[in-house]
């Protein structure tokens, strides 16, 4: 039978123990909250299929080592992480945790391959930390914008008022020298006389600044995606889905070598929006700045349909659109469609309407 002073001596033992165990909860807990924590992908924006690097920032501000720190967070599993285990296909999320050892004042940045498998705009919150059975929520807000794939530009649909005689015609027009559309970095063969001083020497003339001149093009483009469907036709929401995908990529390729060439490009479409709006609507300008706008716009639709045909071009034909090269895609025609491009035509614009079909599996109907 234990004594009296068997009985104090576990009863001390495990008193030290327990406060040794609230000491270390306690000192665990604030150096957690003084945790710095960030993290933030390597480019805003990449084309489908590409790949780029999610980088985490930790770093420990205190006076004490921090072991086993082990931080967690959800991606999406369309952004394929090099160092996590494979998704279910059925998952829409897959789960990613980083550990971390940090001595005191000590920092660590560590990367991650990611490969952008969809179209889409990304958005990641927070991250949690669990120690001693606590969680803790940390702010590590980051974005990526996946845009879509850019495809083969020979295999493009052209517009009506792109030949010239027999042969099609894809010589870039001369630059205005009066209009300036931006500033770039200096490329072998630039002329002297379109060097800018002013943005040079804010650089410290590490690099040299050049004026990028509008070109001297009159050409109009405007391209519409419909995302409406017959409504007397089935079609699964996989096939959907496939068509509006290659929609986009079209128009994407078609707008950059437009933008390229120093054209004018408008894009409108008929979807739903991430923040809630149901089209999205670029007027006419011109500008490499403008297609990062638009395929910034373009990564962050959903694949739905917004407003009616009717009222997308209806903006167009009140504003009075005119001598523009018009490029339909669309899934099918019906009155409604023959009718708004043959007021666009009345208007002096020329109007393609491109059928998408579908180059991916047959799709049962149920019939």
């Amino acid at each position: 039978m234990p004594s009296i002073y068997d009985i104090s001596l576990y009863s001390g033992i495990a008193l030290l123990t327990y406060l040794a165990y609230l000491l270390i909860s306690k000192t665990r807990k604030w150096q957690i909250s003084k945790l710095k924590y960030t993290r933030e992908f390597s480019t805003s924006g990449v084309f489908e299929g590409d790949n780029v690097t999610l980088i985490e920032t930790i770093y420990n501000p205190t006076f004490l080592p921090l072991f086993f720190v082990d931080v967690e967070a959800f991606i999406h599993s369309k952004l394929v992480m090099s160092t996590s285990a494979a998704p279910d296909q059925a998952d829409e999320m897959q789960y990613l945790v980083s550990r971390f050892h940090l001595m005191p004042f000590m920092k660590i940045r560590r990367s991650h391959e990611v490969r952008c498998k969809a179209r889409g705009y990304y958005y990641i919150n927070t991250v949690s930390i669990f120690s001693f059975k606590k969680e803790y929520i940390l702010d590590a807000p980051a974005e990526l914008f996946v845009y879509p794939k850019l495809g083969d530009f020979s295999t493009m649909p052209r517009p009506q008022n792109n030949l010239q005689g027999d042969a099609i015609s894809a010589r870039r027009l001369l630059t205005d020298p009066f209009s300036i559309a931006g500033i770039r970095d200096y490329q072998s063969g630039d002329p002297f006389n379109i060097i800018n001083f002013k943005a040079t020497a804010k650089t410290g003339f590490g690099h040299i600044k050049v004026n990028q001149r509008d070109f001297s093009s009159s050409r109009i483009f405007m391209i519409y995606i419909n995302f409406q469907t017959d409504i007397n036709a089935f079609m699964s929401s996989e096939k959907y889905e496939r068509l509006m995908e290659k929609a986009l990529s079209n128009a994407a390729t078609i707008i950059q070598r437009a933008l390229e060439s120093g054209y004018h490009v408008g894009f409108s479409v008929n979807c739903y929006m991430v923040n809630g709006d149901y089209y999205l609507r670029f007027p006419i300008t011109a500008g490499s700045y403008t297609f990062e706008e638009m395929l910034k716009a373009m990564a962050k639709i959903r694949s739905r349909v917004g407003i009616g045909f009717l009222s997308l071009t209806d903006f167009d034909i009140a504003e009075g659109l005119r001598d523009a090269e018009i490029l339909l895609f669309t899934t099918y025609v019906d009155e409604i469609i023959d009718e708004q491009t043959m007021k666009l035509e009345q208007n002096g614009n020329a109007v393609s309407v491109i059928l998408l079909e579908d180059e991916g599996e047959d799709d049962s109907d149920g019939q």
